[in-house]
């Protein structure tokens, strides 16, 4: 009879167990691709990398990969397309039931023009009780570009053109910043960004001639201002 009991409490514990871990919480999360044009890319490889599992997947026509449902937890993600600079961005937490969307900028990659694309500065954050880093990219300028303050870019049409390219791109958890300049302070925990600002964050996309971000709360401070104040 003793035998019986704990049979039957060792099967009780293992279907609640699995009951739980059947329960865990998920949350959906999407991808969203773009050129420096803002077009949408697609057929693009993306791959997303926590602690637990790798997904692999490809955006569709909108540029955009289906809604994936992910556990909680830190992520990180790269995406690359034939043509176009691999690109990553930096760690980024996805909450309980909370959806989630972050988004990458890919710019055409002729190895004569963008051997080394990007140089990049990171930054340990802590916000709510997590660390995560800032990921701050430059884009290097073309040894072939005479231009001054335009770039010399090669479309995957063979088509060269001069255009103006955000020289900079921060990322942080979901928010990404796209600007001519950009500059962060160690110190006060503040980033500020000047020309052609984009940030998105959350799903939102906004525009303006200059922004700051201060990580000196638990979550980041956006400032947006209209007017052009030259950043020294």
């Amino acid at each position: 009879m003793e035998r019986f009991k704990i049979i039957s409490v060792l099967a009780w514990w293992l279907m609640m167990s699995g009951a739980a871990l059947t329960q865990q919480p998920t949350s959906k999360f999407t991808v969203m691709v773009m050129d420096i044009n803002d077009a949408r890319v697609v057929g693009a490889r993306v791959v997303i990398e926590g602690n637990r599992e790798t997904r692999t997947v490809t955006t569709g026509i909108a540029g955009t990969t289906y809604p994936l449902e992910l556990p909680p937890g830190i992520y990180r993600i790269e995406v690359s397309q034939p043509g176009f600079c691999r690109n990553r961005r930096a760690a980024f937490r996805i909450r309980p039931s909370i959806e989630t969307s972050v988004s990458l900028q890919l710019i055409v990659c002729p190895t004569h023009l963008y051997e080394k694309p990007f140089s990049e500065e990171s930054f340990a954050i802590k916000s709510s009780g997590v660390s995560l880093d800032l990921l701050i990219q430059f884009i290097e300028k073309s040894s072939s570009n005479r231009s001054g303050s335009r770039d010399l870019v090669q479309y995957a049409s063979g088509k060269t053109v001069f255009v103006e390219l955000p020289k900079a791109v921060a990322s942080y958890d979901s928010l990404t910043v796209y600007a001519l300049k950009m500059r962060f302070d160690p110190k006060k925990l503040k980033l500020e960004a000047e020309g052609e600002v984009v940030i998105e964050d959350k799903g939102r996309r906004r525009a303006a001639a200059r922004a700051a971000v201060d990580f000196s709360a638990n979550e980041p401070a956006i400032t947006l201002d209209p007017k052009n104040v030259s950043l020294q």
